[in-house]
């Protein structure tokens, strides 16, 4: 299975040294990240602690505390694998 097919939270796309975020939780978002970007997003979720995501000053993702360890663990995934692609260039 592609990494990509297996997200459960974040919907997005690698494009070179970047994964580039399409969507958190269905909700429309637009960023992209380096690997480096992503594991310091991944470091500030505590599981078991909530977690709420500002996409601008209108809109506001609160996520439920039981998806933040999948969130995060997405988070690393990605994070590992830009830097896989990036060693093999």
């Amino acid at each position: 299975m592609d990494i990509l097919d297996s997200l459960q939270v974040l919907d997005g796309y690698f494009q070179g040294d970047f994964f580039i975020c399409r969507g958190i939780l269905g909700h429309a978002v637009y960023h992209r990240y380096t690997a480096s970007d992503l594991r310091l997003f991944a470091n500030v979720i505590r599981e078991g602690k909530p977690f709420t995501f500002t996409i601008d000053s209108e809109r506001t993702v609160l996520f439920p505390v039981a998806l933040n360890g999948q969130l995060k663990r997405e988070l690393l995934l990605l994070a590992d694998e830009l830097d896989k692609s990036q060693a093999g260039d």
